[in-house]
């Protein structure tokens, strides 16, 4: 959280603040001020604080009550603790001040951990004639993947294997197939947009050696989506930022079930923050968060 935090603060200073030459040095991490005794004073003005309230250099914090106490916290990972002995505590300038663009890239970078992955029965060869030099490969892959309902197009994506490929994707209530695509050389699919109900599917991507892998998906309504635990603080940030944020948390969640989903969301949002690139790179080769 603390890798979020930083990004939380290099994209909510540009918002809340939008002076270029302020320095967003730290963020108000936690909040304990029964009585109203902490306050935020700016170029001699009163401002409201609570958490993840950028704080800029200059800034000075007044605490009025020994029962009252603040804790700063900056994208170094290290905490402050302000209480009325410290009062009023006065933040100093630094070199080194955080940037959207570079706490966005910290946060991409050392936000997955690798993981370690063995075939289990969610991640199958059905069928196996020869075994190319890189093997087909879907990292992402897990027992069961969440998708949400609606008409949409489907970004799919893997690695390996000999081409051409094939892709199926079927609904199991009658066997329909919903897509069915060729692939004659590229590892990914954008399918055309289709409807999709809510309801179980089985994913098919197979090559031309005949290695074919298959994962159960069920398409769930909207409001099954895994609400994220610190929603608060995203309202501040750029619509974009917020929902990169939301798309990468999702695919941590449930064991790594909406790394698919997470994958849609994160590829919607390419144009508009190119950084979304790598954090989809991340996600689709089995990478999970932190």
């Amino acid at each position: 959280m603390k890798l979020l935090r930083s990004l939380l603060l290099g994209t909510a200073s540009s918002l809340v603040f939008g002076h270029l030459l302020a320095q967003e040095i730290a963020w108000v991490e936690q909040v304990t001020d029964p009585g109203g005794a902490i306050a935020l004073m700016r170029d001699g003005s009163r401002l409201p604080i609570k958490p993840y309230t950028p704080l800029r250099a200059g800034d000075e914090i007044v605490v009025g009550e020994p029962a009252a106490t603040l804790v700063i916290g900056s994208p170094d990972g290290r905490s402050v603790r302000v209480t009325a002995v410290q009062s009023p505590f006065r933040l100093a300038a630094t070199r080194n001040a955080p940037t959207v663009s570079g706490n966005a890239l910290r946060w991409v970078h050392g936000l997955f951990a690798s993981k370690e992955r063995s075939a289990g029965p969610a991640l199958r060869s059905l069928s196996v004639r020869s075994a190319p030099e890189e093997a087909l490969d879907l990292p992402y892959l897990g027992d069961q993947l969440f998708l949400l309902a609606g008409k949409r197009s489907l970004y799919i994506s893997w690695s390996g294997g000999q081409p051409p490929y094939r892709l199926r994707l079927i609904r199991e209530r009658d066997q329909q197939i919903v897509v069915n695509a060729g692939i004659p050389q590229m590892t990914q699919l954008i399918t055309p947009e289709t409807d999709l109900p809510a309801g179980d599917y089985r994913l098919e991507i197979g090559d031309q050696t005949g290695a074919t892998y298959e994962t159960r998906l069920q398409v769930l309504p909207g409001q099954a989506q895994p609400v994220f635990p610190d929603a608060g603080a995203l309202g501040g940030l750029p619509a974009d930022t917020a929902r990169l944020i939301l798309a990468s948390w999702l695919a941590s969640v449930e064991d790594g079930r909406w790394a698919m989903e997470s994958m849609q969301q994160l590829h919607a949002l390419r144009q508009s923050l190119p950084v979304a690139e790598e954090v989809l790179r991340r996600v689709s080769s089995g990478a999970r968060l932190h």
